[in-house]
Formats: structure tokens, C-alpha cells, sequence
């Protein structure tokens, strides 16, 4: 499995997320993005949907631990650290700080991309200026991963709770039918 892997980290993933600096996702894109990612591991292992495999267990034996979205994630935020850090100047940076003029359609607006960015670095209590450091942003940019880790594994710890509560009461349902 590993050269599959490899190949899918160097080869496919880039292709897949490329350009994904300058995205504007919707709430579904990430779910989407996961949804071909675990297609495509699940064809690597040989494995159908009717055989039930949950998506971490595919990420174990791939060895390709880190999602989609969150390499998503990591690239807006290093792209906008890189901007960030660019003279003032510079064309780039005066379109991402140039305020968009002019009316907003009706109706419930798109996430621009500067808006939904500042929400990922409030949920990892980054302000600018520690996106302007490249310590601090890689720093930001790893928890990315790490948050996502976590969450994988308190996500399986609760699912362990809950099968070791489920055969406490089959095995309590199966004692009772013995009494009688």
C-alpha cells in the first residue's frame, strides 16, 4: 500500500486541490472534497460501500492520515500569510484589502473568501498580525491537522463507549431471559 499512497499524496491530491489557495467554499465543497477522497482510498484498498468501512479505518491502512478539506484549510492560510508578508504595493495584496464597492444582491449572500477566512483564524485565535509571522502561521496552520486528529479520535472513543454500553445491555437483556 505504501507506493499507492505516495502516489496518491504527490500525485492525485495536488491535482485535486490545486488552485484551493484562492477557493470559496461553500458549507457541501468540504464534504464533497471528502466524499472523492475516500472514493479514491477505498479504490486503492479494493474496498466497496456495501463492506462498511469506516473512513478512519481506510485512513489507517493508506496510511494517508491528513484530509482533504484540512490541506484545503492549511493552503488559505498559508497563501494569505504569504500576501500578508508582501510590500504594500504589491498588486496582489491591494486586491485582497480593497473593499468591494457597489450593492450586494438580495437573499442570503456567499461566504466571500476574506470572510470565511477570518472565521478560521478566529477558531484557531489567530489575529493578522500572527499571519503576518511565519511561526505563528505554521503554528496555526498544523493545529489545523491536529484539531482534526483529535476530533477523529474522540469521535472513535465515543464510538467505543457506545458498543461496550450496547453489549452491557444485550448481555443485561440476556441475563433476564435466563432468570425466567
Amino acid at each position: 500500500m505504501g507506493i499507492k499512497a505516495k502516489v496518491y499524496t504527490t500525485v492525485v491530491r495536488p491535482v485535486l486541490v490545486y488552485g484551493s489557495e484562492c477557493w470559496g467554499l461553500k458549507k457541501k465543497d468540504p464534504r464533497k472534497l471528502l466524499t472523492t477522497e475516500m472514493s479514491m482510498l477505498g479504490k486503492m484498498l479494493g474496498v466497496r460501500l456495501r463492506d462498511k468501512l469506516r473512513n478512519e479505518e481506510m485512513r489507517r491502512r493508506t496510511t494517508v492520515m491528513t484530509s482533504v478539506a484540512t490541506v484545503v484549510e492549511q493552503n488559505k492560510l498559508r497563501w494569505y500569510g504569504h500576501v500578508l508578508r508582501k510590500k504594500k504595493e504589491d498588486v496582489v495584496k491591494h486586491v485582497l484589502e480593497e473593499p468591494v464597492r457597489g450593492k450586494r444582491s438580495r437573499g442570503r449572500q456567499l461566504i466571500r473568501w476574506k470572510d470565511g477566512l477570518s472565521e478560521r483564524l478566529e477558531e484557531l485565535s489567530l489575529r493578522e498580525q500572527d499571519a503576518k509571522d511565519r511561526q505563528r502561521l505554521r503554528r496555526g496552520i498544523m493545529a489545523t491537522d491536529s484539531q482534526q486528529r483529535e476530533w477523529q479520535r474522540r469521535r472513535k472513543k465515543t464510538w467505543e463507549s457506545w458498543d461496550s454500553f450496547l453489549q452491557g445491555i444485550s448481555c443485561q437483556l440476556i441475563c433476564q431471559k435466563r432468570r425466567r
